[in-house]
């Protein structure tokens, strides 16, 4: 009936934060059912072998190479949804070099179309859209991240602390907030995946990714970081590893351990494929106008308005929250005297609809109380979010007339 268009990912980061592995433990991932019914099945043998060279290489315990600058990987793939008809998804995979270019100096702008010289009119096949100040093999990439249905910006933070030079931080952290700034200038949705997490949680000390990520980034934290609707994913695309020794040099480098897994892709995959509902059925209505035009919307407008005169369906109920198996128990890094007292349990979304909600901790002692927000994002009906936060106090929590709750808002 309609034709359902196509839609890409664009997977954007820096040098080595890992995106060629990334798209390969996707796929894989999908294959083995992270998430029932949703399975990307690839659409030609370039992203066929694609996939399966670096997941082969991964299994022998081998790093794969990264892109190279100016090589722009396109795969394609039959994005198969519950309920929801097939859609062609494409994955660009470009250098982070690239990326860096591309994104580096400031938000992208595009002229208007270019006629070669000497020309009246435009000829097929060199009229072609530029960036200007970019070279020629970065014109393909930078196009095709205007054109993106969604990005995906990768970042490995273990490159952030690594770096002692602050100029070279500031540059990378430049690159990023100048792709964020662009995606949100046209209301294309985004969303950042920090890779690597495995080796990040050490380093973290029990912050929540969000918050860790916040303070490596001075630039994006306040503009980002701080709105718990802007997506987060932490993510180990290879959560073990080990090491080995370098015939070629002498040196010890981390490979992939033989039995290692993909961590922290299904929140991201269920992200992804909701946005994607979400832009199918916009482009549904967008298709439904241009075909039929005002005839047909007056038509269903007319039909819904004799509908409400004969049944009134009641409206979703807003999301409303409940707090359950709710249980406290004091940190064991003080054994003699335990000042933390951590409290856990669980959100549960009773509404139709989804909203934020925050979960504050609280412990009182007397007329003394302190508090802690452990927990701040958006809630699907009917889901449930586990939290356990640490309340850090002035007094032995084991004592008689220690109270604690928790509360959602």
């Amino acid at each position: 009936m309609f034709d359902d268009p196509d839609h890409s990912i664009v997977i954007l980061g820096i040098p080595g934060a890992g995106k060629t592995i990334f798209v390969a433990a996707l796929e894989e991932s999908l294959k083995h059912g992270l998430v029932p019914g949703v399975m990307l099945d690839p659409q030609n043998k370039a992203t066929h072998d694609y996939v399966t060279r670096v997941w082969s290489a991964l299994q022998r315990g081998e790093l794969p190479p990264g892109t190279p600058p100016g090589l722009m990987v396109r795969l394609s793939w039959t994005l198969r949804m519950p309920w929801r008809p097939d859609t062609t998804l494409h994955v660009v995979d470009s250098a982070g070099q690239d990326f860096k270019e591309i994104f580096g100096a400031g938000v992208p702008t595009l002229e208007e179309p270019w006629i070669p010289d000497g020309e009246t009119s435009p000829s097929t096949p060199t009229f072609q859209v530029v960036l200007p100040g970019l070279a020629e093999h970065l014109q393909g990439p930078a196009l095709v991240c205007r054109s993106a249905t969604l990005a995906v910006l990768l970042v490995d933070l273990g490159q952030f602390l690594g770096d002692a030079d602050p100029g070279r931080r500031n540059e990378k952290e430049l690159a990023l907030k100048f792709a964020l700034d662009y995606y949100r200038r046209e209301k294309i949705d985004c969303c950042l995946v920090l890779t690597k997490w495995d080796s990040l949680q050490a380093s973290a000390r029990g912050l929540e990714p969000r918050a860790f990520a916040r303070r490596q980034f001075p630039l994006i934290g306040p503009l980002y970081l701080e709105n718990p609707q802007f997506p987060v994913f932490p993510v180990a695309s290879v959560n073990q590893w080990r090491v080995a020794i370098q015939q070629e040099g002498n040196q010890a480098v981390l490979i992939p351990a033989e039995e290692f897994h993909s961590e922290g892709l299904k929140p991201f995959v269920e992200w992804m494929t909701r946005r994607l509902r979400i832009r199918w059925w916009t482009s549904l209505a967008k298709s439904v106008t241009a075909r039929w035009g005002w005839i047909l919307l007056t038509l269903v407008l007319g039909l819904f308005v004799l509908s409400k005169r004969f049944t009134v369906p009641p409206p979703p109920t807003p999301p409303r929250f409940e707090i359950n198996e709710l249980t406290a128990s004091w940190s064991t890094n003080f054994i003699l005297y335990p000042d933390t007292l951590i409290i856990e349990g669980v959100v549960i979304n009773t509404g139709e609809s989804e909203g934020p909600v925050s979960v504050e901790a609280v412990v009182s002692f007397g007329s003394r109380n302190w508090t802690k927000v452990g927990v701040s994002r958006r809630v699907d009906p009917h889901e449930s979010v586990p939290f356990a936060i640490p309340v850090k106090t002035e007094m032995d929590v084991r004592q008689k007339g220690v109270k604690y709750g928790a509360y959602a808002r």
